[in-house]
């Protein structure tokens, strides 16, 4: 049976096509719906659309290659196009606010994997974007809980603070020194709002991870730092 199945998608028939599309449709979707009850801007029309769209491409230049047989046309000159063109849409979703935090960046992964589910899938590859597909779903529910889980309990991290002023800022990296506790990539720069002191970002090494709230209270209690907040 599933050799039948597997002959039947390697045709390039109407019915195929049909499938074929249908398949990669609901697999995009699939993917996207995961995404939007995160919150994420990339949802359902966005995974589906590039799904279907990648399968699209992948079954025209098959097509091409049985219309011309005679022509050297290249299958995967098409889909590998895909691979690299659709990075510009996954940086679309990539933010930066202005204090330095990155939003976007699994978005913008699952957006190109999306498209290999449907290049995949276009290609006749069932197998392939079905594994694919649950795997999404197991890197973005599972994996997703552990690294929510690493980064709550580990020493590293990214900081954003605020300033009152110039010496507020040197008094704080001197507080850091006697404690004991390394930052480094240390980036300072003006406000845009008048007055205000200046901003920086750093990255925080603690000595141990016990000490992470007693530290967190500790520059909540300095007088020149006006706001702070993990990154």
């Amino acid at each position: 049976m599933l050799d039948s199945l597997e002959a039947f998608m390697m045709e390039l028939s109407f019915p195929s096509v049909v499938l074929r599309l249908l398949l990669a449709t609901a697999y995009g979707a699939l993917i996207g719906y995961d995404r939007r009850i995160k919150n994420n801007n990339a949802g359902i029309r966005t995974h589906a659309l590039v799904c279907l769209g990648s399968a699209l491409v992948m079954m025209t230049g098959e097509y091409v290659a049985l219309r011309f047989p005679d022509s050297r046309t290249d299958l995967t000159r098409i889909g590998s196009q895909v691979v690299s063109g659709i990075g510009f849409l996954g940086a679309g979703t990539i933010i930066v606010t202005g204090r330095n935090r990155v939003h976007g960046l699994s978005a913008a992964a699952g957006i190109w994997s999306v498209a290999c589910v449907g290049l995949a899938m276009g290609s006749g590859f069932v197998e392939g974007a079905t594994v694919g597909v649950i795997f999404m779903l197991f890197i973005m529910r599972i994996l997703n809980r552990a690294d929510q889980k690493l980064r709550r309990h580990s020493t590293y991290f990214d900081l954003y603070v605020e300033f009152e002023s110039q010496s507020s800022v040197r008094e704080f990296t001197e507080s850091l020194r006697e404690q004991h506790v390394n930052f480094y990539d240390l980036r300072l720069r003006s406000s845009q709002i008048e007055g205000d002191g200046p901003i920086a970002t750093m990255s925080i090494e603690l000595p141990s991870y016990e000490y992470r709230k007693p530290f967190l209270r500790h520059i909540k209690q300095l007088s020149g730092v006006r706001y702070f907040e993990l990154m």
